[in-house]
């Protein structure tokens, strides 16, 4: 990262560490509080940092919002404000400090969820009576998760912008292609009376093989024609007496 971690870093990153960040902004101007991707350098994701020019993410198919009960649908359990900032109703203080406070959402969704019948085409997250089966990170790194999946759900919903790159697998099971929600989050379909599971999620683009094909092709070609340049016409066989000997003819 271009700056020392603060101690409010810390605090924030171990608060959203399952959750998305929210910015907010008091001013507008050029002088922002914090540019969209400067927090995805100390791991923390923000729901308004720039993921892909292909495809408009959860905060763009929800109008870029900042209404708390919005934001915590699409899984953003935290914000950030300036010290002393006022926040609307929805927002609770959960840690102030020197260079920023940070704010909780009120019944914010999680990261990952379990979903239900009809909810699986649109996204949603509101279980009956608030209850939703229960998700387990086994663990994550950005390219890879593995998450155990209490029976009862119809799919998993991931609270992070859809990229046709996600692939997932039940179990041992084939690779299939993780799909786009309502809401532009990541849905995961499970087997029909799956029970409890383990789901492996992948994240392999198809545009990065074809960059590594690509580049392992020019190297190939490089090589090639440096061994071509490299060779030179042979100079012919006693070339030298050849010499010595005409000019000893013109001498006679």
């Amino acid at each position: 990262p271009p700056y020392p971690e603060s101690g409010d870093i810390r605090a924030l990153r171990e608060l959203a560490r399952d959750g998305r960040v929210h910015i907010a902004a008091t001013h507008h101007g050029p002088a922002l509080f914090f540019p969209p991707n400067t927090l995805a350098m100390y791991d923390i994701p923000v729901i308004e940092q720039f993921e892909t020019v292909d495809v408009p993410g959860m905060w763009q198919a929800a109008r870029r919002t900042t209404d708390p009960a919005v934001l915590g649908r699409i899984g953003v359990t935290h914000a950030v404000a300036p010290p002393g900032a006022v926040m609307p109703p929805g927002w609770t203080l959960a840690h102030q400090g020197v260079t920023l406070d940070i704010w909780a959402a009120v019944g914010a969704a999680p990261r990952y969820a379990g979903v239900v019948g009809d909810q699986v085409p649109r996204g949603d997250v509101q279980g009956p009576s608030g209850r939703l089966p229960s998700v387990t990170v086994v663990r994550a790194t950005p390219n890879r998760r593995v998450i155990d999946v209490a029976a009862g759900a119809a799919a998993v919903r991931v609270a992070e912008n859809w990229s046709e790159g996600w692939q997932y697998r039940v179990g041992d099971g084939t690779w299939s292609p993780a799909e786009r929600a309502g809401d532009r989050s990541m849905m995961l379909p499970l087997p029909d009376a799956a029970g409890a599971v383990r789901v492996e999620m992948w994240y392999r683009p198809w545009r990065r093989s074809m960059g590594r094909a690509v580049t392992a092709v020019a190297v190939v070609l490089t090589l090639a024609a440096g061994l071509v340049m490299g060779r030179r016409p042979g100079t012919p066989a006693h070339a030298g007496d050849g010499a010595a000997t005409v000019q000893g003819t013109a001498g006679a």
